[in-house]
């Protein structure tokens, strides 16, 4: 069964589709799922910027709780940071 979605819910965007945010259960490092409900064919969301904001605050979530639901967490987010941000370790 999956986990409640980042967020609390899925995310509805102005197309009818839903996209939920979740976490990999089966990874072995912090990973996280964008699901995009409602269609066969829908592969690229077309966001409003309320929507791009529940998006980016499930996202920020998952993020948030790298630290606490993974060893090392706050190693693997610092590392992360610096890789996404093309700084050196």
């Amino acid at each position: 069964m999956w986990a409640s979605p980042y967020g609390g819910r899925s995310i509805p965007t102005a197309y009818g589709h839903d996209i939920r945010v979740q976490e990999s259960s089966s990874a072995e490092a912090p990973h996280v799922w964008l699901f995009i409900d409602g269609s066969r064919i829908a592969r690229d969301p077309h966001l409003n910027l309320a929507q791009a904001i529940a998006v980016h605050a499930a996202l920020g979530q998952f993020i948030d709780s790298v630290p606490k639901r993974w060893e090392n967490g706050a190693e693997l987010l610092a590392d992360a940071r610096r890789r996404a941000l093309g700084e050196s370790s």
